[in-house]
């Protein structure tokens, strides 16, 4: 008893010290501990805290606790390893402020955090940073270029199926902090298309990827039997019709519906790439305007009759119009390129600026986007349009590719259509050269005696 006594004489001689914004720093920290020692991880998500190995994603239907274990791991591992670095990234970081954030703040670091309650609000938060010293950034692959410079120990990409796997494997660059016994690539991601670059990385050996079930979430499944608010979501996934059931109630890799181009099979139009012979008739699409600039460069195989999509360049609309043009004139050396068509009918000034700072952007002769589909769904028919395997972009946008939907039906306007910058540039590639428009300077001759 008279040592409970002198304990706690002695805590409030200690509280009474304390100014009252240290006062509430410790109370914020004593709720959090209460509130995170209340995690139950399983499955996957359990595995993931001690899992070592180069690159890891949590896939699985929807609310399986994917986001929340790997927010868990980025916490820990910044608590624990003084000067830790870690990233979270998403495609864009203003979707990021109503997600994962709010799961990072409110879950994870509790809403009484000093970091939460001093920083900025979550839209201009740009990093967390500790008492250790360790810092965890939020990054959107929209505006990387200061990110590209950092170095980190765990880099977590939220919604991982939405970025391409050349970005995955740029970021993988930057691992190189040091501050732990390990450096890795972490990511979470709702089943996508059967093709995605995931599940073939995964097949591959290059990624683990673990799947997660709805069991896995204590919130919804516990001590063998659905909560009251996991019987609530189940339903709530239950009503799902059509692909969304199947990825986010069952997690499986389903296709897409309303794709546009099904007549597009990795097994008959996905080649090894080669450089095509200097013989070959070059033409060059480009998407002149948009969050990126696109370029795509066509070969025309003379004996197969047949077009051959060997490269492509996409960067950030940031780059000024001369920057762009003189990284993609530095692709081309070497080769004529005979045309190079690009931008909408409404896109003129578009042409005017790429002229004036050195590459001539023709018109395409299309008067429609379905115009152009309709052009490149026949070549893929009669297989006379290949992709080579070194352009991951465009063979990514070929899989998501869709019609929008309204009330259920589908309608002639495209579902997000302003991400797909390769497919613009392949339409005004194939357009061009499929349109029968010439001009007095170039004439690409074989091309143009087919009507594809």
């Amino acid at each position: 008893m008279q040592a409970q006594s002198e304990t706690l004489k002695s805590f409030e001689t200690y509280w009474a010290r304390l100014s009252p914004q240290r006062r509430l720093a410790v109370l914020a920290l004593a709720r959090e501990r209460a509130h995170v020692e209340r995690f139950t991880f399983n499955g996957p998500c359990f595995d993931l805290q001690t899992y070592e190995d180069d690159e890891v994603i949590l896939s699985g239907p929807a609310g399986t606790g994917k986001t929340l274990a790997c927010l868990w791991k980025l916490y820990n591992c910044a608590t624990k390893y003084k000067g830790f670095r870690g990233a979270i990234v998403r495609l864009t970081k203003a979707s990021m402020g109503t997600t994962a954030l709010v799961t990072f703040e409110r879950d994870v670091l509790g809403l009484n955090h000093p970091i939460v309650l001093n920083g900025p609000t979550r839209a201009g938060r740009l990093t967390y940073t500790f008492d250790n010293g360790s810092e965890i950034a939020v990054v959107g692959l929209d505006n990387p270029a200061k990110f590209l410079s950092s170095e980190f120990d765990i880099i977590y990409v939220v919604q991982a199926e939405e970025i391409l796997e050349d970005s995955w494997q740029t970021l993988m660059t930057r691992l190189r902090n040091g501050a732990m016994p390990y450096q890795q690539i972490i990511g979470d991601c709702n089943p996508s298309y059967p093709s995605h670059w995931i599940k073939k990385r995964s097949e591959g050996g290059s990624l683990t990827l673990w799947n997660t079930r709805h069991e896995d979430n204590p919130w919804l499944y516990r001590n063998g039997a659905w909560t009251d608010e996991g019987e609530k979501y189940l339903k709530t996934l239950d009503s799902l019709t059509g692909v969304l059931r199947k990825r986010y109630l069952y997690g499986l890799w389903a296709a897409q519906e309303g794709i546009i181009y099904e007549a597009y099979d990795d097994e008959t139009h996905k080649v090894a790439a080669f450089m095509p012979p200097g013989n070959w008739p070059r033409v060059a699409g480009i998407d002149p305007i948009g969050n990126y600039i696109a370029c795509l460069w066509l070969a025309f195989d003379p004996a197969d009759q047949a077009l051959h999509v060997y490269r492509e360049y996409c960067a950030p609309f940031g780059i000024s119009t001369p920057g762009h043009v003189q990284a993609i004139k530095d692709l081309s050396k070497g080769e004529t390129v005979w045309a190079w068509a690009g931008g909408g009918p409404s896109e003129r000034q578009a042409r005017i600026d790429w002229t004036t700072a050195g590459i001539e952007l023709r018109e395409t002769g299309l008067t429609s986007v379905w115009a152009g589909i309709d052009r490149i769904i026949q070549l893929l028919q009669e297989q006379k349009l290949f992709i080579h395997d070194c352009c991951p972009r465009l063979l990514e946008e070929f899989a998501t590719y869709r019609r929008k939907k309204v009330r259920g039906q589908d309608t002639d306007d495209i579902e997000d259509k302003e991400i797909y910058h390769t497919l613009d540039a392949l339409r005004y590639a194939v357009g061009y050269i499929t349109a029968g428009y010439t001009t007095s300077s170039v004439e690409v001759v074989p091309v143009r005696k087919r009507a594809y």
